[in-house]
């Protein structure tokens, strides 16, 4: 048996660790990386299995002639636990979702565990000898693509828009991959306005979420069958957390968890890590970073929050296939002055902007030295780029980490 696993980062180390303990000899792996050879995708034919990480993408010419032998840690995880699963996708606000829900089995004393995406791989927290009751698991369309057997207890659908179609080379491929979760599951749980949208055979249960429907926000508080939660009682503010909360509601009802523990939970739960979140005050200037905004949808978010407030963003646009439009006319409307474009952001919309000053920078480094020398006192710079890492970061939280040591320094 000659097995490769394909792109040694952290997963890719993860996998190697855990096929070597369990499965096979070193002798019989071999590590498949650019930065061990350029050529490491010739020859993928010769190896019998190819256990890939989600960042490099299955339509790539090479994999496709092989895609037969890929497979991945979500699909070792799909063979072998036994209990109860949550997926949990969506184009934005997975990582929120994952987390409340977590956190709220967590504090019922349930068995649980978090993984995928933005966490711990599956085979670095998961001992398949010892099962927790619960596994959360937030699953990108990256991971999907790839897998095979996808199966849960409950799924949640967050929302779709357009976004990485460069990886999977269609919008409907992509949506494709995000509709998987629902192929055998026990409850689809998935947003109103995107369920009326779909072309999809649903073939179990499906609830709805969001307005008009039995979990949904509205006049102040969030509701369901049998209470209603007043969000002026939580730390989460903006209506697509209260969208986030309306999504768990039902796992909550089928698991008989109590109100008051959800309430007590979301009570205390605070701001994501790199999801808007508060740095720093110096100068009388507040800096946030929300690096986690990959995509133009979260950018107009902390738009909406902060509004007339910020007097500086740092954006990277990368990915000629999103539509900025929205943000570049939003931020026309603003007092918002400055505008940072980190290394290779994209020429043709520098022009859309309207009485902006614009800066081209090289770092971070020199972001941050021209937001702390340009930004009204008083005022917000905040970091929210609006498209993935690529090859400037190694992912968004180096880029939300540099933001936030070198506004400290």
């Amino acid at each position: 048996m000659k097995v490769a696993v394909l792109w040694y980062g952290k997963e890719g180390k993860s996998t190697y660790n855990w096929l070597i303990n369990h499965w096979y000899d070193k002798e019989q792996i071999t590590i498949l990386d650019k930065n061990i050879s350029n050529n490491y995708l010739d020859n993928l034919e010769q190896y019998d299995i190819i256990y890939k990480t989600p960042w490099i993408s299955i339509y790539l010419p090479e994999l496709q002639k092989v895609k037969e032998k890929i497979k991945t840690q979500a699909d070792i995880l799909f063979d072998n636990f036994k209990w109860k699963l949550i997926l949990i996708s969506g184009s934005k606000w997975k990582s929120t979702t994952s987390t409340l829900i977590y956190t709220i089995l967590e504090n019922a004393w349930k068995k649980v565990k978090l993984v995928g995406n933005i966490w711990n791989p599956i085979l670095s927290e998961i001992d398949f000898d010892n099962q927790p009751d619960y596994i959360v698991f937030e699953i990108s369309s990256y991971m999907l693509d790839s897998t095979h057997n996808v199966w849960s207890t409950y799924s949640i659908l967050t929302n779709i828009y357009e976004v990485h179609t460069w990886w999977h080379k269609t919008h409907k491929n992509y949506v494709n991959s995000k509709l998987k979760i629902f192929d055998k599951t026990r409850e689809s749980i998935v947003r109103k306005d995107v369920y009326d949208n779909l072309e999809y055979n649903f073939k179990s249960e499906v609830i709805l979420f969001w307005k008009w429907t039995y979990f949904y926000f509205d006049d102040n508080f969030i509701y369901w069958p049998t209470y209603k939660l007043d969000i002026n009682k939580i730390k989460l503010k903006w209506e697509h957390n209260y969208l986030n909360i309306s999504s768990l509601l039902p796992i909550c009802k089928f698991e008989s968890i109590s109100q008051n523990l959800i309430e007590e939970t979301l009570f205390k739960f605070n701001w994501l890590d790199h999801r808007q979140e508060f740095v720093w005050e110096f100068d009388g200037v507040k800096y946030y970073n929300d690096s986690i905004a990959t995509i133009p949808e979260s950018v107009l978010q902390a738009l909406n929050r902060f509004w007339n407030d910020i007097d500086t963003i740092i954006l990277w646009w990368k990915d000629d296939n999103f539509d900025y439009f929205k943000i570049i006319e939003n931020i026309n409307k603003l007092n918002l002055q400055n505008i940072i474009l980190l290394p290779d952001s994209l020429d043709e919309q520098k022009s859309w902007f309207i009485n902006k000053n614009i800066f081209e920078v090289k770092s971070m480094k020199e972001a941050i030295k021209i937001s702390k020398e340009k930004t009204k006192k008083w005022k917000i710079c905040i970091l929210s780029p609006g498209a993935p890492s690529y090859n400037l970061f190694k992912n968004f939280e180096e880029r939300g980490n540099l933001f936030k040591k070198y506004i400290k320094q």
